[in-house]
């Protein structure tokens, strides 16, 4: 049967094709981290994110592990889907709709944050925290300069870097 429980893969890829960010990525991953790109492959075919000008769409597909303009660099199963071929059709339409490719960020709204949010909605295990977090982190890092610079004084720039580490948002008067 070819909807029984369907292999879910996450495709790993370095972010570009190029041979600096590729020596780069293989330091870093002894770090367990790195700039990654990722799509994950259920029914044959391979979905990720990007961006896109406009109202278009920023969900893509490709061949399992052929995502253009990237380095492969690993496959990592993340279980099995119970959804057959026409639920994960339906994900997939809904995802389509919420994920333009005009709200693609490369911190904060990007293509692991697209493929989490995909395997969460496939009942599998979501993208391993080493793929996301240099993202995580220059998230974290944009907040804080984000806020520094709106900060009017060091005692607020204290205040702000205190929030941004607990977890808080910053009140910041203008």
């Amino acid at each position: 049967d070819k909807d029984a429980a369907q292999e879910v893969v996450l495709h790993v890829y370095d972010l570009s094709d190029d041979k600096i960010l590729r020596a780069a990525n293989e330091v870093f991953s002894r770090l367990g981290t790195g700039a990654f790109h990722v799509g994950v492959e259920v029914f044959g075919r391979e979905w990720s994110y990007g961006y896109k000008e406009g109202g278009a769409t920023g969900v893509f597909h490709s061949k399992p592990g052929r995502c253009p303009a990237r380095s492969y660099r690993q496959g990592i199963k993340l279980g099995r889907t119970s959804l057959d071929s026409n639920e994960v059709l339906a994900v997939l339409a809904q995802l389509r709709k919420e994920w333009l490719g005009c709200h693609y960020d490369p911190v904060r709204h990007n293509c692991g944050h697209f493929c989490d949010e995909f395997c969460s909605r496939l009942l599998v295990e979501g993208v391993p925290k080493w793929v996301a977090n240099l993202a995580n982190v220059g998230a974290a890092v944009k907040d804080v300069f984000d806020g520094l610079r709106k900060a009017g004084s060091l005692v607020e720039a204290a205040a702000v870097v205190a929030a941004t580490n607990a977890g808080g948002r910053p009140q910041i008067r203008l």
